[in-house]
């Protein structure tokens, strides 16, 4: 087990005002635990199917939870991608393949809020790790989570105390193709705009009020988020949900959902 007091960062690059109120370092120590705690399950599990399994319970799938990123979540990561644990989300597979865990990489200010940029990492579903974590204590609310429509980089609204909120945002990669006057395609930090969707109604600190927000408010989020549109690829970005609504440009148009394969 990690010494996770002297693991975790004191993250300055973090707001001061967003620490006050936020949960992270409280969800990151649990997060951390958890990953910790199942890389030493699997470990055990392991050595004791060596003398051969003495029955198969009914399990239930595991839940997942928000992380900053650490020295001690990258020591974490490479134990549980050794063990086979990490994966990746692809179109075939079904929602609850996998658990995803949020990592909160940066944290920007807003007009009157911040937003918390979230990568999702995908653990590969495990069911017997849920036993252990049902042992440890963890309620069924925790481990009937949220397991769809999660996966890829997004964004949290928090207020301005750092309470994140039930409101999330991700832009629209797959918008049709556009070009300037000189015939040049459109970069995607100009051509995906933003929306908004209620998400973990039942688990956030405040229902924001996203429909009510001003032109200002709306710009400095989509402006807050947008640099990471230089930074990934399309296909790492979370679509947003059908029933979103835009923050920027106010006008948007969700784009057509991709096909589904046969």
């Amino acid at each position: 087990m990690l010494a996770l007091e002297n693991q975790l960062p004191g993250h300055e690059n973090f707001p001061r005002g967003y620490l006050q109120g936020s949960d992270i370092a409280n969800e990151s120590r649990a997060t951390l635990g958890v990953l910790s705690d199942i890389r030493t399950f699997v470990g055990m599990r392991r050595e004791l199917a060596q003398r051969g399994p003495e029955g198969e319970p009914r399990f239930l799938t595991p839940a997942p939870g928000f992380v900053w990123d650490s020295p001690a979540l990258d020591e974490l990561l490479d134990d549980l991608s050794g063990l086979g644990l990490l994966g990746k989300r692809d179109d075939d597979e079904p929602p609850n393949a996998f658990v995803p865990i949020h990592v909160v990489e940066e944290v920007t200010p807003i007009v009157r809020g911040y937003i918390e940029h979230v990568r999702t990492i995908a653990l590969k579903r495990e069911p017997k790790l849920v036993l252990y974590l049902k042992v440890k204590g963890f309620p069924d609310t925790v481990l009937h989570g949220e397991r769809h429509g999660v996966v890829g980089w997004h964004y949290h609204y928090c207020d301005k105390h750092g309470r994140r909120s039930d409101t999330l945002l991700s832009f629209d990669t797959r918008q049709p193709l556009k070009k300037d006057e000189k015939g040049n395609v459109v970069p995607l930090r100009l051509n995906a705009p933003l929306f908004w969707e209620r998400h973990g109604v039942q688990k956030a600190k405040l229902k924001a009020r996203a429909e009510q927000w001003g032109a200002d408010k709306r710009s400095s989020v989509f402006e807050a988020a947008q640099p990471d549109l230089d930074k990934q690829k399309p296909a790492d970005f979370r679509r947003p949900a059908d029933d979103a609504r835009a923050v920027w440009p106010q006008n948007a148009v969700l784009s057509l959902p991709p096909a589904k394969s046969r």
